[in-house]
């Protein structure tokens, strides 16, 4: 085993070193290796720029767009197409249970209906963080652009105005999104 770990240690360092080597690569230029495409640090291609750019622009325009008239939002009347505007989720209560089990199985307010509402709640209400749905605030950056980006730092801020129950509808509005490059 430890042979396997020496040669892909190897083939690392070869492609690192390669890399390092051919990065003054045009980034118009698109070198394909088998059935592979060679990507640099650093260097967008002419494949990848155009992705990245709409990836960018579509972060840009969240950012443009201003405030979301909520009772407008609400009602289905914003432009199709908004920036930071995302379809609407009708909570079912077994996703709500689901999540619910998961995370905090001997709260009786998350998981017993009678209990629940026998505390002034209308049904079980849903974990906390239940509409926090990273994929969807985030847009993952584009896989097309690149074989892969390492996240570190993710940082996002929910708000939610009251608890959720089963049968709720969550109205998701992204007000930012920035990523860095370093």
């Amino acid at each position: 085993m430890n042979n396997h770990f020496k040669l892909f240690g190897i083939l690392v360092l070869l492609l690192f070193f390669s890399s390092c080597r051919q990065n003054s690569a045009s980034s118009d230029t698109i070198e394909i290796v088998g059935n592979y495409i060679k990507v640099y640090p650093d260097k967008l291609n002419s494949i990848q720029q155009p992705i990245v750019d709409a990836y960018l622009a579509g972060n840009k325009a969240i950012e443009e767009r201003g405030p979301i008239d909520i009772n407008a939002l609400i009602n289905g009347e914003l432009p199709e197409n908004t920036p930071g505007i995302f379809p609407p989720l009708i909570v079912k209560e077994d996703m709500v249970r689901y999540v619910n089990a998961k995370y905090d199985p001997d709260n009786k307010l998350l998981n017993n209906a009678d209990y629940a509402i026998s505390q002034g709640l209308k049904n079980i209400m849903a974990y906390p963080t239940f509409a926090a749905n990273d994929d969807l605030f985030m847009k993952p950056f584009p896989g097309t652009a690149r074989d892969g980006m390492l996240v570190s730092d993710l940082n996002h801020e929910i708000t939610f105005h009251r608890p959720i129950f089963p049968g709720d509808t969550v109205y998701y509005v992204v007000n930012k999104r920035k990523v860095l490059d370093n």
